[in-house]
């Protein structure tokens, strides 16, 4: 998460949220939570460390470990597939590769300069190469949300949020 931003900076502190929705500590899963739907999805806007975090959270659905969590997590998850715009995948495409720029190291130098990532967005090619790219990202990821959530359409009190959030997956994947 090192060169990854979320709407507060750098995501340098989401490993230590991701690793506390399976602890035990309830506070920290509550905090955990918040920043997911803070600073990972800020006012339904992704962020480049969206993706890979969307992708964590899929796999913790299914851990017994996150029992807690996971309405929490289909939430979080549902905002993030309402996000999902694939009408605009073409204009993403073309956004995620500016002509003649590496975007990638781009990134890593502006984040040496400054450790907060403010310098990456004052850049609006290069913030929106970012953000296209977590669009196109997010949208792969459909497919395994909508298998994580799935099983979960059964259970006794996830089953409402599952299947409204398996819905919005398959609406998103037509």
């Amino acid at each position: 998460m090192e060169t990854l931003l979320h709407a507060y900076g750098r995501a340098t502190d989401t490993p230590a949220h991701l690793a506390a929705l399976v602890g035990a500590d309830d506070a920290a899963r509550q905090a955990a939570l918040r920043h997911l739907m803070s600073a990972i999805m800020h006012q339904g806007t992704a962020w480049s460390a969206t993706p890979a975090v969307v992708a964590e959270v899929v796999a913790l659905v299914g851990d017994p470990r996150a029992a807690g969590a996971v309405p929490g997590l289909l939430e979080f998850l549902g905002e993030v597939v309402e996000a999902v715009a694939p009408e605009h995948r073409a204009e993403f495409t073309a956004m995620a590769a500016p002509a003649g720029r590496d975007v990638d190291a781009e990134v890593a130098e502006l984040l040496e300069e400054d450790d907060e990532g403010d310098a990456v967005y004052e850049d609006v090619e290069l913030a929106d190469a970012l953000f296209a790219r977590a669009m196109l990202a997010l949208e792969d990821l459909v497919p395994r949300v909508l298998a994580a959530v799935e099983p979960l359409t059964g259970h006794p009190d996830l089953a409402a949020p599952a299947a409204e959030l398996a819905d919005l997956c398959r609406r998103k994947l037509r």
